[in-house]
């Protein structure tokens, strides 16, 4: 089954050159108020994205900081570990 893509010149047209030709249009310049509600929703899906962002950076923090505790639980087992070991050449 070959499927083609609708292209902007109305129903028939294909990208694919199977559809008869169409002839390209000047689009209309959008009104204001679709403007408006385009920049609304844009405004809105940013600010939906921006809030998102700020509780991942909270648990991103609190990751790193859990990150850096058991590193240097690590560390001081290590530490440990080597002063216990006996000295080479006593």
């Amino acid at each position: 089954m070959k499927s083609s893509m609708r292209f902007g010149c109305g129903d028939n047209a294909v990208i694919d050159g199977a559809g008869p030709p169409c002839k390209l249009q000047r689009m209309k310049r959008p009104t204001p108020g679709w403007l408006l509600l385009v920049l609304a929703l844009k405004h809105s899906l940013n600010a939906e994205a921006i809030a998102a962002l700020g509780g991942e950076s909270a648990k991103i923090q609190a990751d790193v900081t859990r990150l850096i505790e058991d590193m240097n639980a690590s560390i001081s087992s290590a530490n440990e570990f080597l002063r216990q070991m006996p000295k080479s050449g006593q």
